[in-house]
């Protein structure tokens, strides 16, 4: 009985602060995270986000996407960038708080330096 009051506690903390780390829910911020954490992902994340093709949910459309085909696992059905990942989660991301998070007004890509 004690466990169930502490489970509901702790999800009515959770409902009461909306916001996490700067992200509207865990799975952004964990999504976000991901990404910054690993060199490729967050140097692709950057060029998406700072390129002008698109708006920001066109862009944001790309990266999920791409995140999906890339990470898809087809012998468990689910999307696994980190290891805790599952669809339920993946549908939770807010992409376009993400690619407004790596918008950068001094960004330069590789390409644009050459």
């Amino acid at each position: 009985m004690k466990t169930q009051k502490a489970v509901y506690e702790v999800e009515d903390a959770i409902q009461k602060d909306s916001e996490y780390n700067g992200y509207s829910n865990f799975e952004t911020w964990l999504m976000s995270l991901n990404l910054d954490n690993d060199q490729y992902l967050n140097d692709r994340v950057l060029s998406l986000a700072n390129s002008g093709r698109g708006d920001i949910y066109d862009k944001a459309e790309e990266l999920k996407d791409w995140i999906e085909s890339e990470f898809y696992n087809d012998e468990f059905g689910i999307i696994k960038i980190c290891d805790t990942w599952t669809n339920r989660d993946f549908q939770e991301i807010d992409w376009s708080e993400i690619i407004e998070s790596h918008i950068d007004a001094e960004y330069e890509s590789e390409d644009e330096e050459e």
